[in-house]
């Protein structure tokens, strides 16, 4: 991996990194694990499932959000390290280049700011009080995490009304530039979420309210991201040949077992439970440290 380094005003930096495909490697590997723990295939133990198996049950696009989930961090990371930063926000990464990521390497810009160098009077601490939130976990945050779950283990269903938002349809898309076909925006049997805009965010409104069978015409411009192909007019035509729901698994026992190494949904309620404890615990830290400084930063000439 290398990295170059440019300073910003404001005591901000813009890192740009470039990352062989070599260490691209290890991390995809890590991506693929996730998902094939997420999804359940007939013929595979969970966690066993192969790469193009979990390519055709989750689509490229979820595979690369799962590794850019994985990537982002751990290479912003290692380019902090490598020129000595102090960042004081989060990054905002840009310029992302994923192309055939596993043979040419990831290339991406993060701009963050960082601690500037600055000299301070001595602070008097004495006497300052700061109460630390309460740590509780309530029923409505437990539910909201056991629907998290559901939807992870969801699966696609056909039904009979017509495409809406948060549906999948399963069409052949074709774009043309003039008569040229653009192979990057084309492709038969494709899963498309109704509302994604994983495309354009007008293919989504024209597939809004579709049936199966229904033939699709629309005008739009290729948005950042299609290749060189980006920001030109284009002729896009969409076969519906299905619309599917998700169903979501009923929240009981089997799916307690199914989602988890425990038996019964009281089990896995208690383990949810549990976890978010120890996450609202962290945060109850991390806003105590914060009032803190706050509160210090009163009493300090910078």
């Amino acid at each position: 991996m290398e990295s170059t380094l440019q300073e910003l005003p404001d005591h901000k930096v813009k890192i740009t990194v470039d990352v062989a495909p070599p260490d691209v490697g290890p991390v995809m590997d890590l991506a693929y694990r996730h998902l094939a723990e997420q999804v359940n295939v007939p013929g595979f133990r969970k966690g066993k499932v192969p790469r193009k198996v979990v390519d055709t049950q989750v689509g490229r696009e979820a595979v690369l959000r799962e590794f850019l989930e994985h990537a982002l961090p751990t290479f912003y990371l290692r380019a902090v390290r490598e020129h000595e930063l102090a960042p004081i926000d989060d990054p905002e990464f840009a310029d992302l280049e994923v192309d055939d990521v596993e043979k040419q390497g990831l290339k991406f810009t993060a701009t963050v700011g960082i601690r500037p160098r600055l000299t301070f009077t001595e602070a008097d601490y004495k006497g300052i009080r700061i109460e630390r939130p309460k740590v509780e976990v309530s029923e409505r945050e437990v539910d909201e995490q056991l629907d998290r779950l559901r939807e992870r283990f969801a699966e696609l269903e056909v039904v009979g009304h017509p495409a809406r938002r948060g549906d999948f349809v399963i069409a052949d898309l074709r774009t043309y530039i003039h008569d040229e076909e653009i192979p990057e925006a084309s492709g038969q049997d494709q899963l498309y979420e109704v509302g994604s805009e994983r495309l354009v965010p007008e293919l989504d409104k024209e597939l809004e309210g579709s049936r199966r069978g229904d033939i699709l015409k629309l005008n739009a411009r290729l948005p950042e991201g299609i290749g060189e192909r980006s920001g030109q007019e284009v002729s896009i035509q969409a076969l519906v040949k299905e619309v599917k729901a998700k169903r979501l698994p009923e929240l009981d026992d089997e799916f307690a077992r199914t989602a988890s190494e425990l038996d019964t949904l009281d089990e896995l309620r208690e383990d949810v439970r549990k976890r978010l404890g120890v996450l609202n615990e962290a945060r109850a830290d991390a806003a105590l440290r914060d009032a803190a400084l706050r509160a210090l930063s009163e009493n300090i000439d910078v």
